[in-house]
């Protein structure tokens, strides 16, 4: 059954013999698709800590050597403290501050159980939690779990879900999608309205789009997303609802720009340099002679990273700008005809998910414009590929009660996540190679240009030896700069 229609009575209470292989097949792809993520985190020469996460991690090392979420290193008030990561006091994210606080201390809380690994997180659980409500709120719209899964399937062979495992980096962006997923499906519950925790629920999902908001700024407007996702918001009965969802808001604005710092200032001693990533596009608009060609240069901007979102998720992006746009609009094309033969809620369903994915890319890519940054759905634009396997899940749940068109479908599905899983892997490299040189600049000397890969059972081999009291840095020559995290991590260890 989905959000959008009750059952009827007419409709079977058993699946059909032809959907449940189907099922079964959707089941085993989503199973595939998944040891393929587990393979990938597995494979420690593409598990990777960025520089500043390392850096970060150096900065508060004494602390950590004494260990513990009980020690006196750990401390929960400093949950607005940006100086325990890289960034510097001019961003609103407070749950990315303090979820990046507690990653060292819970990597090497894990690290007396395990040989440490390059990217394990808090990060990690947020992002599988995703998942998990990525397939509840598909399952719930269309009432179809084939639907559900597939969706699933493609999103876990993303870059927007992997580039956020194999990384170790702020955790904004996961914890946007896991609120931003997690928010909508517990919409969905509340537009329901036949629960017997309602209330409880509603205030549920007040807190989380607070949460998001405290995340990322591509999360700002998460509760335009689900009135959009839920047009059933905008009825009467629903405006309390309503109202209380965009409340959060001004209650986020008021607070970052008036306690925030407040607090800051007395209780860390220090000051945010300047709350408002928009800040520097606006002064830029404000200061500037010629502010068409501003205006235009930006607009530039935005193409570009659109193209480059659409391109790293739906289209074979090896072989040039011609066979990407064909196949978008081939893409396009398939997504009309499934809203042709569809029910009339799930043709609905499926216009609100492409209008959402439009407004969803537009948001992103004015955030990113102000940085120059189109590293496609690689961590910066990690929630266009949530709203993009949105659209797929609707458009095959249209086709229901076609099989021989659902069977296409499921081979245009596998078709895209070997599409999307392959960008991953070349823009996962790139950004190895580039942040490598950045390393190289941190280390010197200390390790030698000629490196063996990194390997789970290398990472062991050291870490017996760390643990036994031995000092293994003259080891680090053997290793790639990148690999600079663990003989810190070992050294930690060696002095705890």
């Amino acid at each position: 059954m989905s959000l959008a229609e009750p059952m009827r009575k007419d409709e079977p209470t058993k699946p059909s013999r032809a959907t449940r292989i189907e099922q079964w097949c959707a089941a085993g792809l989503l199973a595939l698709c998944l040891a393929i993520g587990v393979y990938t985190l597995s494979d420690y020469s593409a598990n990777w800590m960025h520089p500043e996460i390392y850096l970060a991690e150096q900065r508060h090392a004494p602390d950590i050597e004494s260990m513990g979420l009980s020690s006196k290193a750990f401390h929960i008030a400093r949950f607005a403290d940006c100086h325990t990561l890289s960034d510097n006091c001019n961003r609103t994210r407070l749950m990315s501050y303090y979820v990046g606080y507690l990653n060292p201390f819970f990597r090497l809380w894990l690290e007396k159980y395990i040989a440490p690994h390059p990217s394990v997180s808090l990060t990690w659980l947020f992002s599988i939690a995703t998942l998990f409500f990525l397939y509840r709120l598909v399952r719930n719209l269309t009432g179809d779990r084939s639907a559900a899964l597939l969706t699933t399937a493609l999103y876990s062979l993303s870059a927007g879900f992997l580039s956020v495992m194999v990384m170790l980096f702020n955790p904004a962006k996961p914890l946007a999608s896991f609120f931003v997923c997690c928010g909508l499906y517990v919409a969905g519950l509340v537009v329901r309205g036949n629960l017997p925790w309602q209330a409880p629920l509603s205030w549920l999902l007040y807190v989380i789009i607070t949460l998001g908001l405290f995340s990322d700024e591509t999360a700002w407007l998460l509760p335009l997303y689900i009135v959009i996702l839920f047009p059933a918001f905008l009825q009467r009965v629903r405006w309390p609802n309503t109202l209380c969802m965009f409340l959060t808001i001004p209650f986020f604005l008021g607070f970052v720009t008036w306690e925030l710092p407040i607090l800051a200032r007395f209780i860390w001693r220090y000051d945010f340099v300047n709350l408002w990533g928009m800040a520097p596009m606006q002064e830029g608009l404000y200061v500037a002679q010629d502010k068409a060609a501003l205006i235009l240069k930006l607009l530039s901007g935005m193409s570009s990273i659109a193209y480059n979102m659409f391109n790293s998720e739906f289209a074979w992006w090896q072989s040039g700008t011609l066979i990407a746009v064909v196949s978008f609009l081939l893409l396009a094309i398939g997504i009309a005809v499934s809203a042709q033969y569809g029910r009339r809620d799930a043709r609905y369903l499926l216009a609100r998910t492409v209008l959402l994915l439009i407004v969803v890319s537009g948001f992103q890519c004015a955030v990113m414009a102000q940085t120059d940054t189109a590293a496609g759905t690689y961590y910066y634009d990690n929630l266009f590929p949530l709203f993009g396997v949105l659209v797929i899940g609707a458009s095959f749940a249209c086709l229901r009660g076609y099989n021989i068109a659902r069977g296409f479908a499921v081979a245009v599905c596998i078709y895209l996540g070997y599409v999307s899983f392959t960008w991953f892997l070349s823009a996962n490299r790139e950004w190895i190679a580039g942040h490598e040189l950045w390393y190289g600049r941190l280390v010197g000397e200390q390790f030698g240009p000629q490196h063996t890969p990194l390997s789970e059972a290398k990472v062991a081999a050291l870490w017996r030896q760390a643990s036994a009291g031995a000092d293994v840095s003259s080891e680090a020559p053997k290793f790639a700069p990148k690999d600079l995290w663990l003989f810190q991590e070992m050294d930690i260890l060696r002095h705890r």
